[in-house]
């Protein structure tokens, strides 16, 4: 099996966490039938052009010429943003990762206005090519059979697993705060995690203003990756832009910590494939709070806090009853440390092998 990953240069962090966890784990219960080797694309750049138009001549024109040389018994493509490479590879050879369809939701209007991406519907198509699909969810699963028209049966849900490193941080909680960034002392901290359009960082900003007003006037939220344009837009406006902390460049241990010294993760995407923050934030011991959208209800089961996407008041009482409750906090901390158990790359590894034992019968 030849696993063809990305370019270095996509600098996409949770694209290239999945074949670095997932295909050592493949290597480890997989001995004696099947090798799997890696390629990695060479960055092509044509002179004279601007770096958004070498990023689509390297995507959609060097790396199939490449992929065409490369020789294996069979092909996994662990990104859907390649899929393209089927032009050249034996299709009833090859498997692909499908992570999600968000170009295609936004085209459809599911996801708010229409936007078109031609280059990712483009890709898309070649989906309906391969022998088999793998998708991290099951909700991702039914996207890709209603939105490609792919016989289900062709489309094998495999979870995403979790790396042994998220479990709870010991020590108190000011100075696992101190080693982050944070305040020391102080209000609960409400943790976000990303700043695109979907992960809906104004309602966000909304539930923290809500959240002041129950009474917790130190309350802050911590964005990961810093908050966005509107959300700092509206933070101003709601007189609350002081309550809110930029947290970038953290390591993936500073990470760990972080779900260790945080009160709660507030998580109202507005679609996810499959949802990594909530599993990490759980393993860790920290309560979720999020929104029912997509893969979401199927990762955190019953150990979050689950309301509508835009449901401000409803993710607001879920984040004052877990400041003020401390049995419902411990009880949530322990369903959720349970729930993030199921996944593992031992199991994502067995679940992605059979896919491949299934391209040789």
């Amino acid at each position: 099996m030849l696993a063809l990953l990305d370019f270095v240069e996509d600098n996409r962090t949770s694209m290239e966490r999945y074949p670095r966890q997932l295909l050592p784990a493949i290597r480890s219960i997989a001995a004696g039938r099947f090798r799997i080797d890696e390629y990695r694309p060479r960055y092509v750049r044509p002179p004279i052009v601007s770096r958004g138009w070498a990023d689509r001549f390297a995507r959609y024109c060097a790396y199939p010429a490449q992929a065409r040389k490369e020789h294996a018994d069979f092909f996994h493509v662990v990104d859907h943003g390649y899929a393209h490479l089927l032009s050249v590879l034996d299709s009833s050879r090859t498997v692909v990762t499908v992570h999600d369809l968000i170009p295609l939701l936004q085209a459809n209007g599911e996801l708010g206005s229409r936007v078109s991406h031609p280059l990712a519907a483009f890709s898309a198509r070649f989906l309906r090519k391969a022998r088999a699909i793998i998708t991290i969810s099951e909700n991702t699963k039914k996207d890709v059979s209603r939105l490609l028209g792919i016989d289900p049966g062709r489309i094998h849900a495999v979870h995403m697993g979790l790396g042994e490193e998220f479990r709870p941080t010991p020590g108190p909680k000011e100075e696992l705060r101190r080693r982050v960034g944070l305040p020391a002392e102080g209000g609960p901290v409400i943790l976000v995690s990303g700043r695109q359009f979907y992960k809906n960082q104004a309602t966000s900003v909304r539930v923290l203003a809500r959240v002041i007003e129950m009474g917790h006037r130190n309350a802050i939220l911590a964005c990961l990756s810093g908050p966005g344009a509107e959300a700092e837009t509206l933070a101003a406006q709601l007189g609350i832009e002081n309550r809110l902390v930029r947290l970038k460049g953290l390591s993936e241990e500073q990470l760990v910590t972080l779900y260790s010294a945080a009160d709660c993760l507030l998580f109202p995407s507005t679609y996810e494939g499959f949802g990594w923050p909530p599993s990490e934030a759980m393993a860790c011991g920290l309560p979720v709070v999020c929104s029912n959208a997509a893969a979401l209800p199927e990762v955190v089961g019953s150990a979050a806090v689950v309301s509508e996407p835009m449901d401000v008041e409803g993710h607001a009482r879920g984040i004052d009853r877990i400041i003020t409750d401390p049995a419902f906090r411990d009880g949530m901390i322990s369903r959720g440390i349970a729930q993030a158990a199921r996944f593992s790359w031992e199991a994502c590894a067995r679940g992605t092998l059979s896919v491949y034992e299934g391209l040789s019968r």
